[in-house]
């Protein structure tokens, strides 16, 4: 009997034991996934959670579609930054997204987006541009614009085969608060009084899932500097 009693006790012991050990793995799951949640702060351990935008085309583009895409004559085509080695991208035209106010995306990561409210190379004003810089398992065309330095050139090509030439004149990182207070109005102004600029807008830091968006930009902005030619 005494056997059985101790036997049983042991038994209900494990019980305790494991119970207790089952609470605490699902107070730490919860615990790591709310702060991925909130804060984009992944655990140590290799589990599947998503450092970018899981909605975003990864698809790659190939050179004959990059080849046969067309605009309208004045609106932006390609994108050429030469010190990043970025050549080619396709620029599709974007708008507000209805959720946040901020600038959406082209719909593949490989491409860059003209807000169609903007100006368009060669009319003045300001020809405001993004892009994605990572993704979830692909790089996007911007990742390295935070490299770029004051003279660095990026090229526009138009629709019409006009070709306009920017040179950087600052480049910023901005957090997520200082995009909705000073950043948004300064994608929109150009870098230098009475000359037309080019500025671009890429997500950079970390994937927050509770904001679905980085906690930072670069915002690199641009005049034009030589005549545009064919």
């Amino acid at each position: 009997m005494s056997l059985e009693i101790e036997f049983a006790e042991k038994r209900h012991m494990t019980r305790w034991v494991i119970l207790i050990l089952v609470i605490g793995l699902l107070v730490a799951s919860g615990w790591v996934t709310y702060r991925w949640y909130t804060t984009g702060q992944l655990p140590p351990l290799p589990l599947p959670f998503a450092t970018a935008d899981t909605s975003v085309d990864e698809s790659s583009v190939s050179s004959l579609e990059v080849s046969q895409y067309t605009v309208s004559a004045l609106q932006p085509r390609y994108i050429d930054i030469p010190s990043i080695e970025l050549t080619d991208t396709r620029i599709y035209p974007i708008n507000l997204s209805t959720s946040n106010s901020l600038l959406t995306y082209a719909s593949n990561i490989h491409d860059v987006g003209w807000y169609e409210k903007s100006n368009t190379p060669g009319n003045g004003g300001v020809v405001l541009l993004d892009g994605h810089a990572k993704g979830v398992s692909q790089t996007g065309p911007f990742l390295h614009v935070g490299d770029l330095v004051k003279g660095s050139k990026i090229i526009i090509k138009r629709g019409d085969g006009t070709i306009f030439t920017y040179s950087v004149v600052d480049v910023q990182n901005l957090t997520t608060d200082d995009l909705y207070t000073t950043g948004l109005s300064l994608m929109s102004k150009a870098a230098e009084s009475n000359t037309e600029s080019l500025n671009i807008v890429a997500d950079a830091g970390t994937w927050i899932p509770k904001l679905n968006m980085f906690d930072h930009r670069i915002l690199v902005r641009s005049s034009l500097t030589d005549t545009p030619s064919n």
